[in-house]
């Protein structure tokens, strides 16, 4: 699946704001008071629902990634400083740079598809 370039970038930025947005929904959650108040404001959160459904498509997608692959997100995406390039990242995983990268988009396009966008 081909998906286009706004697309790609937007999945990469939710991906790389995956661990700050999924500690956002914590906080939000907890700072609802309990009961009724919170059902209704929950499920009337469009924001919350939207990242909560983002979160899970990438926790899904990685979940079904080998270790090496899950590695190479880590290194892209999660590691701060963010100090090693595309060969760098090769090289940890024991690839080459074509393949990473390969890995990379075939990975942002399963997120897309699992949020249906294009």
């Amino acid at each position: 699946m081909t998906i286009r370039q706004s697309t790609f970038k937007h999945i990469e930025d939710e991906i790389r704001d995956y661990h700050s947005t999924v500690k956002y929904i914590s906080e939000y959650r907890q700072a609802l008071q309990a009961g009724e108040s919170k059902a209704t404001a929950l499920a009337s959160n469009a924001v919350l629902i939207e990242m909560e459904r983002v979160t899970a498509a990438i926790e899904h997608t990685v979940s079904l990634l080998p270790d090496d692959k899950k590695a190479m997100m880590h290194l892209r995406y999660w590691m701060r400083p963010q100090v090693l390039t595309w060969d760098g990242i090769a090289m940890k995983c024991n690839a080459n740079r074509v393949t990473v990268i390969r890995w990379r988009n075939d990975i942002v396009a399963a997120i897309a598809e699992r949020l249906g966008r294009r």
